[in-house]
């Protein structure tokens, strides 16, 4: 069986970055499982597994456009430090990723500078401006259940459980 559209793909996979630092792993005994080509993925990583099989090996490279975009540095924000009043002071920090909410939508942002006045953020995705090279292998691939698709995620080993 293949992946495709609606299909349960279980692998594991290296993500590393251009000097070849692993970003991060999903391993046999911690696998990542989602459903082909219902957007739980970027789509050109979808794009790059379509058709694979169970045992295949890959691997494959995205660009920055194609993984999480261009670093865009009016992404970076200037906000007031009143703002943070009630924040827990473990958010505090240069470093810290902050949980917020921007025309309703939660965001994350990191704190890059604290000043007396402003807390500097910036709301890039941590890999936004770098290319990723991932190689795996694939441990399984089903039909994706009824549920699993209204529901829009796999359950079950390598995925969510209710």
């Amino acid at each position: 069986m293949e992946i495709k559209e609606n299909r349960v793909a279980v692998i594991t996979y290296t993500l590393k970055d251009d000097e070849g630092q692993v970003i991060q792993t999903a391993t046999e005994e911690s696998p990542f499982a989602f459903i082909h080509g219902i957007g739980q993925v970027l789509p050109a990583f979808d794009a790059a597994l379509k058709g694979k099989r169970l045992g295949d090996q890959y691997g494959f490279s995205l660009t920055a456009s194609d993984g999480y975009g261009e670093y865009d540095p009016e992404q970076v924000q200037a906000l007031e430090k009143a703002i943070f009043a009630d924040a827990p002071a473990e958010f505090m920090k240069i470093g810290a990723t902050v949980p917020m909410q921007y025309d309703g939508h939660h965001i994350y942002g990191i704190i890059t500078e604290i000043s007396d006045e402003n807390v500097v953020m910036d709301f890039n995705h941590p890999l936004a401006g770098k290319n990723l090279h991932f190689s795996g292998m694939v441990l399984e691939v089903r039909e994706a259940t009824s549920e699993e698709i209204a529901h829009g995620h796999v359950h079950g080993p390598g995925g969510h459980h209710h």
